[in-house]
């Protein structure tokens, strides 16, 4: 485990409390001092330290070639995570990390996802809150669909639900890599984002989204509750597209997300958001706004809720799902999913996927249905085997027709 930077040392704590034998893992940083400090902290006194640094690419490439998984907590990962993952697809390791920068997804695919089909290294982008909710709920939602109605899926929307939790350092500094972009490249980014396909392989065929979150509040008379954006559907949505490229739910399917509330509360709650959210992008967009912003409001990198607030979070995610007709006479089928997590989602639960994600690639491959290497997806890596896992870690992941 790259334990660089300790905001998600969480994830750390998951695989000493959980996986204290049978697993053999270490921890690797650039300060052995610190390292060290984090072994007493964990109480795992013959855990092995690595010493390598995101700037000395020999370093990386020892570790690299030392171990069969890197569960990396690295980032902003599209200022830091590069040398690492040309490190793991030289070596043919495994890696996943919790990056829900997409500009970062579409260079690491368009530089690795070629040589990591050779190599077999499954470079896993994505493996927190952002995106595996929405992946592997989308997955879920198709594989029920099938196995329920004998139905393809024609389409799914995600609602993030009631939740609770507080904002990582690590998150805002990854915004700030975009916002503090210079202008020239700042415009050909914002574009490049707006592309809801742009996750999807070269030549591949583009379906009919046209966005990955309303824009303005509305309702959704499939849930029943009023809805707004969902800013991590900027990245989550491309992720399920991405998967449904390469394995196939259907050419036209479609897929958005969006906030979700109840009642007339609810519908204040959407009016608010859809206000605020401009609102605090164009503080961030300019330089001494944001610079303010830094300084006296948002959390720096390492930072974040204390440790009650994060043990008292939670999140909940409610998935609706339509059937494909196959002719003009046939009913349109329902299916609702709905997946719940006990502790704060950008931390406990984050730390919970990201961590079952390497242990799946790490012992499951066997049971694995898709084999080959690449720049890979949550779900197209790991599958309905990490839903399973992450039932087991304390997750719930159910599914019923409407």
């Amino acid at each position: 485990i790259n334990a660089e930077y300790m905001g998600h040392s969480e994830c750390l704590f998951f695989f000493a409390k959980q996986y204290p034998t049978g697993v053999k893992w270490a921890i690797a940083g650039r300060s052995v001092a610190k390292l060290e400090q984090l072994r007493h902290q964990l109480g795992v006194s013959n855990l092995p330290l690595i010493v390598a640094d995101a700037s000395n690419l020999n370093s990386l490439d020892r570790m690299a070639q030392s171990t069969k998984v890197v569960v990396t907590t690295v980032g902003p990962y599209a200022r830091y995570g590069t040398p690492l993952v040309e490190a793991c697809v030289k070596a043919g390791t495994h890696c996943c990390d919790l990056t829900g920068e997409a500009q970062y997804v579409k260079a690491t695919i368009d530089s690795f996802h070629s040589r990591a089909e050779v190599s077999g290294a499954k470079i896993v982008t994505c493996c927190g809150y952002d995106s595996v909710p929405s992946d592997l709920g989308a997955l879920m939602m198709v594989e029920e669909m099938r196995k329920r109605h004998g139905r393809q899926c024609d389409s799914v929307k995600m609602f993030a639900g009631p939740s609770k939790g507080g904002v990582s350092g690590g998150t805002i500094a990854s915004v700030m890599n975009i916002m503090e972009l210079p202008w020239k490249s700042f415009m050909p980014t914002v574009k490049m984002l707006g592309d809801p396909y742009l996750l999807i392989p070269q030549g591949a065929q583009r379906g009919p989204d046209r966005r990955d979150t309303p824009s303005l509040p509305g309702y959704d008379a499939d849930i029943k509750q009023f809805t707004t954006t969902f800013v991590m559907a900027s990245i989550n949505a491309k992720i399920v597209r991405r998967s449904n490229s390469i394995l196939g739910y259907l050419p036209t399917f479609k897929y958005e997300e969006a906030m979700a509330f109840k009642g007339f509360i609810g519908l204040i709650t959407c009016t608010t958001i859809a206000v605020v959210m401009p609102m605090l992008m164009a503080l961030l967009f300019f330089p001494i706004t944001r610079w303010l912003m830094k300084r006296f409001v948002l959390p720096a990198p390492g930072q974040g809720p204390s440790a009650a607030l994060r043990k008292a979070g939670f999140f909940t995610t409610y998935l609706i799902a339509k059937s494909a007709k196959i002719s003009s006479g046939d009913k349109v089928l329902k299916l609702r999913g709905t997946i719940r997590g006990p502790s704060d989602p950008g931390y406990g639960e984050t730390s919970k996927m990201l961590a079952e994600t390497g242990l799946c690639l790490a012992f499951d491959s066997q049971s694995l249905p898709y084999k080959k290497g690449g720049v890979l997806t949550p779900a197209v890596a790991c599958g309905m085997v990490l839903v399973e896992r992450l039932r087991k870690a304390g997750q719930s992941w159910e599914v019923t027709d409407l």
